[in-house]
C-alpha cells in the first residue's frame, strides 16, 4: 500500500474554511485497521493449535526411537517363526499326501487371499496428500475463503487420522509378531497331535493364512526410514494445513473488516447525507481536476461520460475495493 508524499508547503486550508485534503482517503486508515486485525487473527489460530502441534512433534520423535528398537527386536523371532512355518507346511504336506488336494486348497487360498486384497488394507505409507496449499490461498477469492478453509480442514482432519494410526505402530508391531507367532505354534502344536482326529486339510489352510499373516507383520513398511520417513510426511502435512488455515482466517478476518467499515461509510451517508455533499462540495472546490464526475453531463460543460460497461466496470471495482480493501487479495492476510 502506497501513501501520499507528505508536503509541508500543501495546505488543505482556504477562504478560511476547512478543506479536506485531495489525497485523503479514510479507506487507507480502515485497510491499516483490517490488517492487524487479519495479524491477530492469524496469529490466534497458530496460538490455538500450538500445543497440539508441539504434541505432535513430541510424539513423532519418540515413535521414531521406539520404533527402530520394536523393529531390531522383531527381526529375529520373526525369522524362527518364518522357519518354523516352513517346516510345518512342509510337514502338512506329507500329511495329506494327495498333490491334487494340494493344489485345490493352494488354488482356494488365492481366490480367498484376492477378495481380501479389493477389501483393501492400510499398508505402508497409505497417505499420499502432498498438503501444498500455496496456490490455493494465494489465488483464493475472498468471498471463496470459508470454504477454502474447510476444504483445507478435511487434508489436516485426513493427516490427523492417519498420524494417529500410525504412531502406535512401535506398540501395534510387537503385538502382530506375538500374535503371529502365537498363531504358528498353534499350528505346530496340532501337527503333533492325534493324526485320527487331526483335519490336515483345515491345518494346510491356516499355515498358508499364517504365511500371509507373517509376510504383512511389517505392514508394509521395507525398513525403519520407510515408517519414519512417512510419519514425518504426515506431520509435515499437518503443519502445512495449519499454517495455511491461519492464513485463511486471517483473511477471513481482514475481509470481515472492510465489509463492517463498508457498511458504516454505508451508514454514514444515508444517515447524514447533506453532510456528505458538503464535504465532497469542498473535496471539489480545493482540486475539481481530481475528482472528475463520472457521470457528469457535457450540456452542464464537463467532460462526455464514459461508455456503460466501462462506467458499471469501474463501479464495480469501487464495490469491491469497499468490501475487500486494497490488500484483501494479498497473501499471508
Amino acid at each position: 500500500m502506497s501513501s501520499p508524499e507528505y508536503d509541508p508547503d500543501v495546505r488543505c486550508e482556504s477562504d478560511d474554511h476547512p478543506q479536506p485534503c485531495p489525497d485523503c482517503d479514510p479507506r487507507l486508515f480502515d485497510d491499516l485497521r483490517c490488517r492487524a486485525m487479519g495479524v491477530q487473527a492469524q496469529a490466534a489460530y497458530q496460538e490455538q493449535v500450538r500445543p497440539e502441534l508441539e504434541h505432535a512433534r513430541e510424539r513423532f520423535d519418540a515413535a521414531r526411537a521406539a520404533y527402530s528398537l520394536a523393529r531390531d527386536a522383531a527381526v529375529p523371532i520373526v525369522g524362527e517363526v518364518r522357519e518354523g512355518l516352513d517346516h510345518a507346511i512342509e510337514a502338512l504336506k506329507c500329511h495329506i499326501d494327495d498333490e491334487h488336494e494340494i493344489k485345490l486348497l493352494k488354488r482356494a487360498f488365492r481366490h480367498v487371499a484376492h477378495k481380501l486384497d479389493r477389501c483393501g488394507d492400510l499398508t505402508g505409507c497409505y497417505f499420499t496428500d502432498d498438503c501444498d496449499f500455496e496456490a490455493d490461498v494465494r489465488g483464493c477469492h475472498p468471498d471463496d475463503i470459508e470454504s477454502k478453509i474447510v476444504a483445507v480442514e478435511k487434508h489436516v482432519q485426513a493427516a490427523t487420522t492417519a498420524f494417529e494410526d500410525l504412531i502406535t505402530e512401535p506398540a501395534d508391531l510387537a503385538l502382530r509378531v506375538a500374535a503371529v507367532q502365537a498363531e504358528v505354534d498353534a499350528i505346530v502344536a496340532a501337527i503333533g497331535g492325534d493324526f485320527r482326529t487331526t483335519d490336515f486339510k483345515r491345518l494346510y489352510a491356516a499355515a498358508l493364512v499364517a504365511r500371509r499373516h507373517l509376510k504383512a507383520v511389517w505392514r508394509g513398511f521395507a525398513n525403519t526410514n520407510d515408517y519414519v520417513d512417512c510419519l514425518c510426511r504426515i506431520l509435515t502435512c499437518m503443519f502445512r494445513g495449519h499454517a495455511a488455515i491461519g492464513q485463511l482466517k486471517g483473511r477471513a478476518a481482514v475481509k470481515n473488516c472492510h465489509r463492517a467499515a463498508a457498511q458504516a461509510r454505508c451508514d454514514k451517508l444515508r444517515q447524514h447525507t447533506v453532510d456528505e455533499v458538503m464535504a465532497e462540495y469542498l473535496r471539489l472546490r480545493a482540486d475539481p481536476q481530481r475528482h472528475p464526475d463520472p457521470d457528469e453531463d457535457p450540456d452542464d460543460g464537463g467532460q462526455a461520460p464514459r461508455d456503460p460497461q466501462t462506467r458499471q466496470r469501474d463501479r464495480q471495482r469501487e464495490r469491491d475495493r469497499d468490501r475487500y480493501g486494497p490488500s484483501a487479495y494479498e497473501p499471508n492476510q
